[in-house]
């Protein structure tokens, strides 16, 4: 019968060199590692060789995750015969005078307490049946200690300590412990280090049972190059130089062999003597010429971190996408560093794959990070940076483009390090969502947008994938609206006959430059919005924060943002307010919300497109538009709609006299009064009410207690309410007018306005969605819908189209001069509520183009009923 060898950690290199040893003799193989992708094309790559294998994902440092996925690889394959833990390395290595809790901690969860919870999961069942392996993976600092490796040989000591108590403690139980020290590192065609002749030593160590440790490397060589202070004279990577000599002065070293000096050797002839020295020197030398690079880049392999993709990704403000409620989009909230959308692999059109890879890095399926006849060739000819994918991604995630020596031969480890711990198409995937295509774009999805105009999918042209390759090498060049279309047609061709000679395309595959179809950059930029959009992004951002989606974390965890607006009421409520305010004078502005009554939902906002000012986020005096909130009070404090009650035209409320023509005549009703639009009879029954009582009834239908920080419906002490209850004069915005006249459309049942309907992940994922939080507003059902009905009816009007509406409109008056300041128009049908305002940015008088003074009867309703008309259902 097959056993079963599980590897935690699986990688590439170390994981696929045991997985391969072991699955050539017949054992089933289960894999365990983060990244699902990784794993599938490891798993694809063992069943080439006729090993029989599965993929089971799991964080190790999530030990809940790593027991369930050993779990299931038992349920998958069978019990486990074999335990192999090599989790590859990650997060900051530190020097001992750096180290910190939290770095001892990191590297702890990952090499001792991730062992100890796989070793856990198994252990039980192989202790039942008397029979089992576990081996447990350390590297050179869990033996000698090391200054540079201190957080990382602190914990590989532990399991290295643990893994020898294991064996002493299993073996008369007939179990199998034991550690595997890797001080050669893990290089493909490197001997011994090479991960099949690794996988081999492990398959022997598994033979071997009263074994307890495999060393693969020359911990002997290290040692002396830790003692001596060799690891630090032959690299250039940060640490202290050392004063020591940079090699021993005899002896074995971990990668050449010098000669040895024979104190005792009797004298020689002059010429002998010169002879050998000549030899000593010359072999000394190509120690140094050959040797010294080799040892630098071994240890820096050691001590330079690599951040994974995902870090780095993870770590970059990517571009915000809003969208109308139908899906498309509305617009983009750019940061300032450029437009980046992640795109992740799987979503890049293979043409664009293909042409990228063509043009950049012909051998990056193949190589181990870099192209040496890449380099060479740039090195001889000047022509090129020599930088392949991994390396140009490798200077991109580290921000480090300083053309040195240093930074070139850090980038060429890190280039091989992480080609061992990531997939090919992981670091493809890194890579072209950082790389920047010019137009302040970053990633396919963003250049594809801004050069063409259209979204990345696998429509995407042969000439189109072909262009956007080209850009990658230098934007700011080959762009044609900065070189002109006959260099940026030159630099076209130029990837079209890498793709021809490289055999992606056929020599006849039609293709062109696609010059007439590339936007200009003024129509294409980045971020650009109207002004109306800019307040559409502003409040929608100032909502999310309220909701817990500040802009950092929408933009770090590349979330899309859904919103309510309807793109045909948004372009509506526009052309409405620009068509009625065209021809009248310059200093006139205007807004328009309107919002689904059922639920709060907006469905079209506009805030003027004059300048940053948002006229609909703005509070503006509502004037007599206030009157239904002192008619609901009256309602809700024992009034009748149809009571008879005194009309007034003069009223002292509070030390302030208000005089108005009398219009409510001898039957007055609180009906009548709002229907004939009495102002002095309302203001007396605001008398009668108390302000209190007026402004509860507001808040009550949806008025928010405060905006910003201020509070509404008082005076600027933000604690007295005055007599400016009774006429409208303090403050409101259109957004919440339109929300608590909602409340009168909804029959009584109060709705918060929103622009925000839902938050998506990367993968469309729903991570927050906005909850219905409608309730009656004024005390139980049938009272609120009682106190809405009575206000509709007394706001009934008809729409052009015939159907039945409500109606308020109104003024606010400036001072105490008869010309008005602000227009009014708001009203409902079930399914929309609408508020519109007219103004300036000043509070002055305002007449209109014919010399009338500004009312809301005239241009904010006309606003209102071409919108309410053009936006039915």
């Amino acid at each position: 019968m097959s056993k079963t060898l599980v590897v935690v950690g699986a990688g590439p290199g170390l994981g696929m060199g045991v997985a391969r040893a072991f699955g050539r003799r017949g054992f089933r193989v289960g894999l365990v590692a983060r990244t699902p992708d990784r794993l599938a094309a490891l798993v694809a790559d063992l069943a080439g060789l006729g090993v029989e294998a599965a993929a089971f994902p799991a964080d190790i440092r999530d030990r809940a995750a790593l027991a369930t996925a050993l779990a299931a690889a038992k349920d998958a394959l069978g019990p486990i015969d074999v335990l192999e833990y090599s989790p590859s390395p990650s997060g900051p290595i530190t020097t001992a005078v750096r180290t910190t809790a939290e770095s001892v901690t990191a590297q702890l969860d990952l090499h001792l307490l991730g062992a100890v919870t796989a070793v856990g999961q198994v252990l039980p069942d192989m202790r039942a049946r008397g029979a089992g392996t576990l081996l447990l993976t350390t590297g050179v600092s869990s033996t000698i200690p090391a200054p540079f490796l201190a957080n990382v040989g602190a914990a590989m000591a532990g399991l290295r300590n643990w893994a020898h108590t294991l064996h002493a403690e299993l073996k008369p139980e007939g179990i199998h412990a034991a550690t595997v020290t890797i001080a050669s590192g893990v290089v493909p065609g490197g001997g011994e280090a090479d991960p099949d002749a690794i996988g081999e030593r492990y398959h022997r160590l598994y033979q071997q049972a009263d074994r307890v440790e495999e060393v693969i490397g020359d911990l002997d060589a290290f040692r002396a190059l830790v003692t001596r202070g060799a690891l630090r004279s032959a690299i250039f990577i940060g640490f202290e130089q050392f004063d020591a000599e940079p090699f021993p002065p005899s002896g074995r070293h971990p990668f050449v062999t010098l000669s040895t000096d024979d104190p005792d050797e009797p004298a020689a002839k002059p010429d002998i003597r010169g002879w050998r020295r000549v030899r000593r020197i010359a072999g000394r030398t190509a120690g140094v010429l050959v040797g010294g690079p080799l040892i630098a880049f071994w240890v820096a392999y050691l001590v330079l971190d690599v951040r994974s993709p995902q870090e780095v990704l993870a770590g970059l403000e990517k571009t915000v996408v809003l969208r109308y409620a139908d899906g498309s989009e509305l617009l983009k909230v750019v940061p300032d560093d450029g437009d980046r959308m992640f795109v992740p692999y799987g979503q890049v059109p293979a043409k664009l794959r293909d042409a990228i890879i063509a043009t950049e890095d012909p051998t990056f399926w193949d190589n181990q990070g870099f192209d040496p006849t890449g380099i060479g060739r740039a090195f001889l000819t000047g022509v090129g940076g020599g930088s392949g994918i991994t390396q140009q991604y490798i200077k991109k995630s580290t921000g480090d483009e300083e053309a040195t020596l240093g930074r070139k031969f850090a980038e060429l480890v890190l280039a091989t390090k992480i080609t061992q711990e990531q997939s090919k198409e992981e670091i493809f995937e890194s890579y072209v969502n950082i790389i920047s295509f010019g137009r302040g774009t970053f990633g396919p999805a963003a250049a594809m947008n801004a050069y063409f105009g259209k979204k990345l999918d696998d429509s995407i042209t042969w000439s189109e994938a072909a262009f956007l390759a080209g850009m990658i090498q230098s934007p700011s060049v080959h762009d044609p609206a900065a070189s002109g279309d006959a260099h940026a047609a030159r630099r076209w061709q130029y990837v079209r006959d890498k793709l021809v000679g490289r055999g992606y395309v056929g020599n006849d595959e039609p293709m062109a430059y696609p010059g007439g179809e590339i936007q200009p950059p003024s129509e294409t930029r980045a971020g650009r919005v109207t002004y109306d959009e800019f307040h559409i992004k502003q409040q929608v951002l100032a909502e999310l924060e309220q909701d817990g989606f500040p802009l950092s974390r929408l933009q770090q965890a590349n979330l899309t943002v859904e919103t309510t607006l309807d793109r045909g009421r948004q372009d509506a409520a526009k052309k409405a307010l620009r068509d009625r305010l065209d021809g009248e004078p310059a200093v006139f502005r205007g807004a328009v919300v309107a919002i689904d009554p059922s639920t709060g939902a907006v469905r079209a906002y506009n805030g003027g497109d004059q300048g940053v000012r948002d006229y609909a986020g703005t509070p503006h005096a509502l004037g007599t538009a206030f009157h239904p909130f002192t008619f609901t009070a009256a309602l809700l404090h024992g009034f009748g709609p149809d009571q008879p009650i005194p009309a007034f035209s003069k009223v002292e409320f509070l030390g302030e006299d208000f005089q108005y023509p009398e219009a409510c005549g001898k039957k007055c009703t609180p009906r009548r009064a709002l229907e004939t639009h009495a102002a002095g009879t309302l203001v007396a029954l605001a008398k009668k009410l108390g302000p209190e009582a007026v402004s509860e009834a507001a808040r009550q239908a949806g008025i928010p207690d405060a905006v910003d920080g201020v509070p509404t419906l008082r005076e600027k002490d933000g604690f007295l309410i005055g007599p400016g209850i009774a006429i409208g004069r303090y403050p409101l915005r259109p957004l919440d007018v339109a929300g608590a006249y909602g409340t009168f459309a909804a029959e009584g049942r109060r709705a918060t306005p929103h622009l925000v309907a839902k938050v998506r992940d990367e993968s469309g994922s729903v991570v927050w969605e906005h909850q219905d939080t409608a309730a009656p507003a004024f005390g139980d059902e049938a009272a609120s819908r009682r106190v809405a009905t009575a206000v509709t009816d007394a706001l009934g009007t008809t729409l052009p189209d015939g159907r039945p509406a409500a109606l308020r409109t109104g003024e606010a008056e400036h001072g105490n001069s008869p010309d008005n300041q602000d227009a009014w128009a708001v009203g409902y049908t079930p399914q929309l509520v609408t508020a519109v305002w007219i103004g300036s940015d000043d509070e002055r008088r305002l007449k209109d183009a014919a010399g009338r003074k500004l009312t809301g009867d005239a241009a904010a309703a006309d606003v209102w009923r071409t919108f309410m008309t053009a936006a039915r259902p």
